[in-house]
C-alpha cells in the first residue's frame, strides 16, 4: 500500500515538474520574442529614444522590476483595451495579480538576449533598464517597462507597455502607464 501511495506521488511529482519546466522553456522562449521587439521596435522609435545610429546603446545587464512600474495604475491596466477598442480580456483576479507582480516581484533575473553589436549590456546605473516581461492568458498578453535612469536614480523617463501577440508576433496596443521623476 505505501508502495502504491508513493509510486502515484512519484508520478504526480514528475509530472508537475514536466509542467514546470514547459511553462519556463515558453516563459524563455516568448521573453526572447519580446526582447527582439524590443530592440527592434522600441529602441528604434525616435518618441521613445532619440539615439543616433552612431551611438552606444547601453542597457542594464538583467531584468527586474524595482521602480519600472512606477505610474502604473489597476485603471489604467483595465482601461488599456477599451480605448483599443477592444473588451476587457483580464478579470479584476487576474489584474490584482498583474499589478501584485508588477510591484512585488523584485527579483533579477539574466536577460538572456543577445542583442545587436550597437546595444551594450551593462551593470551600471547610467543606462536603459528593463522589467521582467509579465505574460498573461497563456502568453498572448505581455506588460514591459523600460526607463533611461541616470547614474543617481533622480531622473527617470520611461514606460510601461501592453503587447499583444498575433500571429505569432509581439505588437504594440498602446502604453499603460509613465515612468516620470525630474
Amino acid at each position: 500500500m505505501k508502495f502504491k501511495i508513493l509510486s502515484i506521488l512519484f508520478i504526480q511529482l514528475s509530472l508537475f515538474i514536466g509542467f514546470t519546466q514547459a511553462q519556463d522553456s515558453r516563459y524563455l522562449e516568448e521573453k526572447i520574442k519580446v526582447l527582439q521587439f524590443f530592440q527592434d521596435s522600441i529602441l528604434t522609435d525616435p518618441r521613445n529614444f532619440i539615439i543616433k545610429k552612431s551611438d552606444t546603446i547601453l542597457i542594464r545587464k538583467f531584468l527586474s522590476n524595482t521602480n519600472l512600474f512606477k505610474g502604473v495604475s489597476l485603471y489604467s491596466l483595465n482601461s488599456a483595451y477599451e480605448n483599443a477598442n477592444e473588451h476587457s480580456v483580464f478579470s479584476e483576479q487576474e489584474l490584482n495579480s498583474i499589478f501584485s507582480r508588477m510591484t512585488k516581484d523584485t527579483l533579477r533575473e539574466k536577460i538572456g538576449y543577445t542583442f545587436k553589436n550597437s546595444i551594450q549590456l551593462v551593470s551600471g546605473d547610467n543606462c536603459i533598464k528593463i522589467s521582467k516581461p509579465i505574460f498573461e492568458k497563456a502568453f498572448t498578453y505581455c506588460f514591459l517597462s523600460y526607463g533611461w535612469f541616470n547614474s543617481d536614480n533622480t531622473s527617470i523617463d520611461g514606460s510601461t507597455i501592453l503587447l499583444h501577440k498575433r500571429n505569432g508576433k509581439w505588437t504594440l496596443i498602446r502604453k499603460v502607464g509613465d515612468i516620470k521623476s525630474w
